[in-house]
């Protein structure tokens, strides 16, 4: 079984048929690389993954779970919960220019957290003020007061010990990503790596279990490649997949254990990066490669 599992993924904008049938499966630890030519529907295919677009026909298992089904229609709140399985890295970071980097990485956890203690603390009041044995067939108005005390003073405190685990794990994974020291600056404080290093850590804070990046090194200095690059092989573990849409070939070569080349929609090629990189069979593969080999 497959720990991601893509079917038959379609997606159409207006007229313009951009994902034409995508099959695509990788294993817990497993690294795939996808690659090609702007306009050959890689983003698209990673944003239909994290459900930032809704695929027109096709589904996404994840661990043999089907978590969406192109033909079922699936409420916000469902499909926030199955967005919990991917983090996604955007090419231009996406930071939050008035928060700084300690509070970007912190704001998923602490919307996360505001959830589930806000659906904990429903049930709370509801079952205490059921369970008022004054009131066995109607909630009295004094049992629903007294439960609505209760449960805020008990949410109160949850919340304020929620909000220091979050800022301490978010600090942890900032250093993890070596920012230790850039905890309190701004975006526009930072170098474009290290803009890129914080959008790392907000995507690792939810625990993902498959991690995806689009063009992470594309809106960089080539100085400030390699720093980003160091970073995401460091991820590379046994215990989560990832997708990494990259132009960087030699990353490419180096971090995956499988290699796939998109072109027109479709999956033209796919296998080892030896494969790919060495003995490549299609002529559309060929040729991309042969182009970014002479404008490197």
């Amino acid at each position: 079984m497959s720990f991601l599992e893509v079917k038959n993924l379609h997606k159409s904008f207006g007229s313009t048929q951009v994902l034409k049938g995508i099959d695509l499966s990788l294993q817990k630890g497993e690294v795939v690389s996808i690659i090609g030519s702007s306009g050959s529907g890689k983003t698209t295919l990673l944003r239909c993954l994290n459900f930032l677009e809704l695929a027109d026909d096709g589904s996404i298992l994840v661990k043999g779970e089907e978590i969406f089904d192109a033909k079922k229609k699936y409420a916000d709140r469902e499909l926030r919960k199955n967005r919990l399985h991917f983090g996604l890295v955007f090419q231009s970071f996406n930071l939050f220019p008035q928060y700084t980097a300690l509070s970007n990485v912190r704001l998923p956890l602490d919307i996360q957290t505001k959830e589930r203690l806000t659906r904990a603390r429903k049930e709370m009041i509801k079952s205490a003020a059921a369970s008022d044995p004054s009131a066995p067939a109607k909630v009295s108005l004094s049992a629903r007061f007294k439960a609505w005390v209760e449960g805020n003073k008990a949410f109160a405190a949850k919340k304020k010990q929620a909000v220091e685990e979050n800022a301490a794990k978010a600090e942890s994974i900032l250093r993890d990503v070596g920012l230790g020291e850039k905890m309190n600056n701004y975006p526009c404080e930072l170098s474009g790596g290290q803009c890129q290093r914080v959008a790392i850590a907000r995507a690792l804070a939810l625990e993902p279990e498959i991690l995806c990046f689009d063009e992470p090194t594309s809106a960089l200095d080539p100085e400030l490649t390699g720093e980003v690059l160091r970073v995401i092989r460091s991820l590379k573990s046994p215990d989560r997949a990832m997708v990494i849409v990259t132009h960087e070939m030699q990353f490419a070569a180096e971090i995956s254990d499988k290699v796939v080349f998109m072109a027109d929609g479709v999956i033209e090629e796919a296998g080892s990066p030896q494969q790919i990189f060495r003995a490549p069979e299609s002529e559309k593969l060929k040729a991309f490669l042969r182009n970014y080999a002479e404008n490197r």
